[in-house]
């Protein structure tokens, strides 16, 4: 319940924000969709994951716009031979290279993240911040659907939680991800 209500939320902000802009007479308008593809971390003895999940925003002028994103990964197998997952929630704010039904983007994402995993025979869930890059290309499909790829590259920041009484530490790395979107645009 808890996952889907994040979900939710980025799907109500992103409405929100095309909302204020259409009251503006920006022509950009908003979009939700959603993403599936391949994550992969560089940490030591860690799988490439699954990732999916949503995002949403709007073009706020011709060459910005603003948004939202919730993914989660797939459970493989991770640190310590134990199972390892992760999710990444934040906000995205992107430069638009290219307009029309062909659009080029490059952009910045910032957020909080969950990761579970095992520590000692005890799961654990760190939750540091990221941020990092991001790069895609959307075409219109149809007058309101745009199918597209990006790719991103996310710095982890260290981590500290307790497993039973003993302080654990999740020391930083990077994520790179290459996902497939499909975009409802209104």
């Amino acid at each position: 319940m808890y996952g889907i209500s994040k979900w939710v939320l980025t799907v109500l902000f992103s409405m929100l924000t095309a909302g204020v802009v259409a009251q503006s007479g920006n022509q950009g308008g908003g979009y939700v969709g959603i993403v599936y593809g391949l994550s992969v971390p560089d940490i030591a003895n860690t799988k490439t994951h699954q990732l999916y999940g949503v995002k949403g925003g709007s073009q706020i002028s011709d060459s910005y716009g603003f948004g939202g994103y919730h993914m989660v990964s797939s459970e493989e197998t991770g640190r310590n031979n134990g199972d390892f997952s992760f999710s990444l929630t934040g906000l995205e704010f992107r430069s638009f290279l290219t307009g029309g039904d062909k659009k080029v983007y490059v952009g910045v994402r910032a957020g909080v993240s969950k990761f579970n995993t095992v520590e000692n025979s005890t799961d654990v869930i760190f939750s540091p911040y990221h941020y990092g890059i991001v790069s895609g290309y959307d075409f219109k499909l149809f007058s309101l659907l745009n199918v597209g790829i990006e790719g991103s590259f996310m710095a982890m920041q260290r981590s500290l939680t307790t497993a039973g009484s003993t302080e654990v530490e999740l020391k930083p790395f990077h994520l790179m991800s290459f996902l497939g979107v499909i975009n409802l645009a209104f």
